[in-house]
């Protein structure tokens, strides 16, 4: 065994055919590779094509590559973690650090922000791209979407749901196309809701085979439905419910009660019954017997 108690200087390589230890004693010493005042050294293995380079005091990168292929690598400074990907044809394997801003996937900052794909997350997790999630997403706190949110799937919301603002502007709306059509059905209490063209709305609330009963509002009438009806389908149409109209009221106030038409404050096409007693403030004229 050969012991050197002094400094080692060697101008050529140092070949080492088996394992290289640095300890003693105390456990004080360490191993460390330098090159002059920049602190900047190289490592790299041709044939695993792994490389360890070090610029500066705080930067610290380990790259794993195959020339003409692609790299990965991961960088560290004393403030972020960076990681990098890359799959290039007619790439070499020496790409320096510098160049690798263009190729960073992920970014982990010293105050504990994970992006992305960008270099600056401003949220423990942001993402600038399209993120996927196969299964649940779970939300413990509130969440404030700033986007356009599309869903392809059902919305299944178990609570109330809200749209405000502080100026009290918005309001909620369900749009389908450039005809303003749309239907909302409840299966479990045969209740729909339904609006055709810009002026007519339908709220219908029915039982399969049974009957139902609906309102149907329009920009200048209120309509009443009912009907108790065998072999009745539950998803009658509301061009098919003038049959069943009960009572109407008119833009200009006017009451019918079987009639779709009334010229008069309140006007009954059959038999009318009142119980008890009946005022008339004004004249009375009687057309029939």
């Amino acid at each position: 065994a050969t012991t050197l108690t002094g400094d080692v200087t060697m101008n050529n390589k140092l070949v080492v055919y088996g394992d290289v230890r640095v300890h003693s004693n105390g456990g004080t010493q360490t191993f460390g590779i330098y090159k002059g005042a920049t602190s900047t050294y190289n490592w790299y293995d041709t044939i695993l094509a792994k490389s360890l380079k070090r610029t500066g005091d705080t930067t610290f990168t380990i790259k794993s590559d195959t020339a003409n292929a692609g790299f990965s690598a991961v960088h560290m400074t004393w403030n972020d973690l960076r990681f990098y990907t890359a799959q290039l044809a007619g790439q070499s394997s020496d790409l320096d650090v510098s160049d690798l801003s263009t190729y960073e996937r992920m970014r982990i900052t010293g105050s504990g922000n994970v992006g992305i794909g960008t270099a600056s997350p401003s949220y423990k997790l942001e993402v600038t791209g399209t993120a996927y999630v196969s299964s649940t997403l779970g939300v413990g706190g509130a969440t404030t979407l700033t986007g356009d949110v599309t869903m392809n799937n059902k919305l299944v919301v178990y609570g109330d749901v809200r749209v405000h603002s502080n100026g009290g502007t918005q309001t909620f709306g369900i749009y389908k196309g450039a005809t303003s059509t749309y239907n909302w059905y409840d299966t479990i209490l045969a209740k729909s809701l339904k609006r055709t063209g810009d002026t007519t709305f339908t709220i219908k609330s029915d039982t399969a085979n049974a009957g139902f009963s609906a309102v149907h509002m329009t920009w200048n009438d209120l309509r009443f439905y009912t009907a108790q009806l065998a072999g009745q389908s539950s998803d009658l149409d509301v061009s098919d419910l003038s049959t069943y109209e009960r009572m109407r009221i008119t833009g200009s106030g006017n009451v019918g009660i079987g009639t779709a038409s009334p010229s008069y404050k309140l006007e009954v096409t059959g038999t009318a019954y009142v119980s008890s007693t009946l005022g008339v403030g004004g004249a009375t004229t009687l057309t029939g017997d």
